[in-house]
């Protein structure tokens, strides 16, 4: 097996979801599909496992098995969604630009003691 290669080491996830397609395999020749929680030994692994499987499916997938209008709507969400991170950002940029504004005119305006004191203070 290639798994016991010293040279060659398996990653973790790999060895997980081998671990839980092993569980899963004999559950199921046991009768006992799906099987109890108890027996992978971790808590949240049926969601990590389906995770693993839904993965595992959409890599081998064939190209020509997923639709193009499919693929054009996910490419469209996909723009849609990296031009709202990118609005987002710019808002929080600036806003962020005018409050650091707006602070520094106020500590302009303090005397020397006082505007220690609002530097203390904005730091607490």
């Amino acid at each position: 097996m290639v798994g016991k290669d010293k040279d060659f080491m398996e990653p973790k996830f790999v060895v997980e979801i081998n671990s839980y397609l092993d569980v899963i395999q004999r559950a199921y020749q046991a009768g006992e599909f799906p099987p109890e929680p108890e027996q992978l030994q971790r808590k949240n692994v049926q969601k990590d496992m389906i995770i693993g499987i839904l993965c595992a499916l959409i890599i081998n997938i064939p190209s020509g098995f997923i639709p193009i209008p499919v693929l054009i709507i996910f490419d469209s969400l996909f723009l849609v969604s990296s031009i709202f991170i990118i609005f987002y950002r710019f808002i929080v940029y600036t806003s962020s630009i005018k409050i650091i504004k707006a602070r520094n005119s106020k500590l302009e305006k303090l005397g020397k003691k006082e505007r220690y004191d609002y530097l203390f203070l904005m730091t607490i």
